[in-house]
């Protein structure tokens, strides 16, 4: 179960993601979903201390971690993933010379973090908005760093 003010680092790539929130936040026609991310596409990478899986490579009963505003993460148990054919829409996100990115469904119902520890309605990202996410030092093999030269776009 996620507090209000949890989600998940979710991205695109092994530099960062983006912070998604879980889906905590009022919903006018159905009830809360505490227990859920909805994540994103099938490709993206779900970030953890130290590591990361692809949300297709986790299954129900392993470990992923949860992380607030404040950076903390903790560690919590799948209960299951759930793959939807939905619209995507890509987010990108920069900090200094690095961009992190994630394709997320485009639904207002799925909110990130804003810059502020707000969870902000994905419909209301535009350029220019600042968010919450996680940059790393890139380049990984079955979500480990490994030292070598990895370039990813």
């Amino acid at each position: 179960m996620f507090d209000g003010d949890e989600g998940m680092i979710i991205g695109s790539t092994s530099s960062g993601g983006i912070f998604v929130c879980a889906e905590v936040h009022h919903l006018p026609y159905m009830n809360l979903r505490p227990f859920r991310v909805n994540a994103g596409a099938v490709h993206s990478y779900v970030f953890g201390t130290e590591t990361m899986a692809y949300i297709t490579d986790l299954a129900a009963g392993e470990k992923c971690y949860v992380v607030n505003p404040g950076g903390r993460f903790r560690e919590a148990m799948v209960g299951r993933i759930k793959v939807e054919l939905r619209p995507l829409r890509l987010v990108e996100a920069r900090y200094g010379d690095t961009t992190v990115s994630a394709f997320l469904q485009d639904d207002w119902h799925v909110r990130v973090m804003s810059a502020e520890g707000k969870p902000l309605n994905l419909t209301e990202v535009v350029p220019g908005t600042l968010l919450l996410g996680r940059i790393t030092e890139p380049g990984r093999h079955v979500g480990i760093k490994v030292d070598e030269e990895i370039s990813e776009f």
